[in-house]
């Protein structure tokens, strides 16, 4: 943690208490805290995110309320290939394979 100012350590721990702590612990050897806290920080994002929903089905369940559908409340991100897609890159692959395989059996 050389390379950052005591005040914005005090700042990020006040706002996140441990997060000072957690970066440290994943900084690669050689990495700068600067840079271990860039690239941490998507996953504790993420889990801060979980954990407030986590909190929130937990208050639904003591008023006895159903579990809400969690995936309307995430980022908004789609990461896997939709089924049409996923279909046009099927048939592309298959094409590339029956032209390589055509253009062998041709020589």
């Amino acid at each position: 943690m050389a390379d950052i100012s005591q005040d914005y350590a005090v700042a990020l721990e006040t706002a996140a208490p441990g997060v000072v702590n957690v970066i440290d612990q994943v900084a690669k050897p050689g990495e700068n805290w600067t840079d271990a806290l860039v690239r941490t920080l998507p996953v504790l994002a993420a889990t801060a995110q979980q954990y407030q929903i986590l909190q929130v089905q937990v208050e639904r369940a003591r008023q006895g309320l159903p579990p809400l559908d969690s995936s309307q409340y995430g980022a908004g991100v789609n990461v896997g290939l939709s089924a049409d897609t996923l279909k046009i890159v099927l048939y592309a692959g298959l094409a590339v394979a029956a032209a390589i395989w055509f253009s062998r059996r041709k020589r």
